[in-house]
């Protein structure tokens, strides 16, 4: 793939972009972003950083793309070294630094927000100092979902661009029919695709499934990462004896989700998930909480199964339901519909426009 690019768009051809990665880790942002520089290879000569080593570095080595993970002295060599035409920032780490850099610079930036706490402020998804920090550099600034722009707005300053990029999917890993109801004598397969963290609450699933899964109905399956070692000792304490299978890091999500009949989550906070997104795109039904923009991703319940944020309880009557072959059905087409919406090459195809928008009018400029 890489040597294909290399022969139809020569490197010198090329714009040069340089993309700041929340993480080189596999989570929803990160997934999104590496979706979008794939899809940009073929025109743009990209270079990415991220604070922290991880797997998605293999998939930007596979793509002949540089990259380097470390501290704000890191990314700002790799900057100085580079000769890059724009910058795109999906990250809110070495959040001052970034803005100081970038607003003395030359190289425009389109900056994406996504649902990512402000770490060096007060550790929430709105920190309002933050928040003017981040907007106040960008050409351009693009919201991964409704929540985070109105947001912005009430603080009442000047936001360039200011729309929102949806999150997307790449359509073409995913079948193009909804799933089938399981078997009348099988358990339904409930899996939860997320990072073992106590925020996504793996723990409250295995406690509330307890005794479905005694009564044989139901399996829970868990994929993602260990990443917090204590906690994730917690959920395979409570999951001892029980049908809980952990999987750990899964590369091809759609392996997973071939392997389930409902997708479930138990967050605690959530913005715009991804894991629903590809699963309405296989055609599954979702059990999620009504927090963040879950509720205007699934419809309000239309294209999925909502519970109020934090009443876990809920769940098992939610799952139950969806034994019914008539009730699975009709989530699973809802499910579908709803995935189609969503697109990635669509998503990258608005932010491409506004990369080159922000690199033209910088040229310009420069040339008067």
């Amino acid at each position: 793939m890489a040597a294909e690019i290399a022969a139809a768009c020569p490197p010198q051809s090329r714009p040069r972009l340089v993309h700041l990665f929340n993480a080189f880790e596999v989570g929803g942002v990160e997934r999104q972003h590496m979706m979008l520089v794939e899809r940009l290879a073929p025109r743009f000569e990209q270079a990415c950083w991220s604070y922290i080593h991880g797997p998605l570095e293999a998939e930007l080595d596979a793509l002949c793309i540089p990259h380097r993970a470390g501290d704000f002295a890191v990314l700002r060599d790799m900057l100085d070294a580079g000769t890059f035409d724009c910058a795109v920032v999906r990250t809110n780490r070495h959040a001052r630094e970034v803005a100081a850099y970038f607003a003395s610079s030359s190289v425009p930036v389109v900056y994406i927000r996504s649902f990512l706490r402000w770490f060096e402020g007060n550790d929430t998804h709105f920190d309002p100092e933050f928040e003017r920090l981040s907007y106040a550099y960008p050409e351009h600034v693009f919201f991964s979902g409704p929540s985070l722009q109105r947001s912005a707005r009430r603080l009442g300053i000047p936001i360039k661009g200011g729309e929102i990029l949806f999150n997307g999917v790449d359509m073409a890993r995913f079948c193009a029919a909804p799933r089938t109801p399981p078997p009348q004598d099988a358990p339904l397969r409930v899996g939860i695709l997320a990072n073992i963290a106590p925020h996504k609450n793996q723990l409250a699933a295995v406690t509330v499934l307890r005794p479905g899964m005694e009564a044989g109905w139901c399996t829970l399956h868990l994929a993602g990462e260990e990443q917090y070692p204590d906690y994730a000792r917690q959920v395979r304490e409570a999951a001892a004896g029980l049908p809980v299978e952990f999987r750990g890091y899964v590369a091809q999500a759609e392996t997973f989700y071939d392997d389930i009949d409902v997708l479930l989550l138990t967050s605690t906070r959530e913005g715009w998930p991804t894991v629903i997104m590809e699963a309405m795109a296989a055609g599954l039904p979702c059990v999620a909480p009504d927090v963040g923009d879950v509720g205007i991703l699934l419809g309000s319940g239309e294209h999925g199964m909502l519970y109020p944020a934090g009443r876990f309880e809920a769940v098992p009557t939610l799952l139950a339901e969806l034994r019914a072959p008539d009730r699975y059905r009709r989530y699973a087409d809802r499910a579908r519909q709803r995935g189609m919406d969503f697109d990635i090459d669509r998503t990258c195809a608005i932010l491409e426009r506004a990369i080159r928008r922000v690199i033209g009018e910088r040229a310009a400029g420069e040339g008067r």
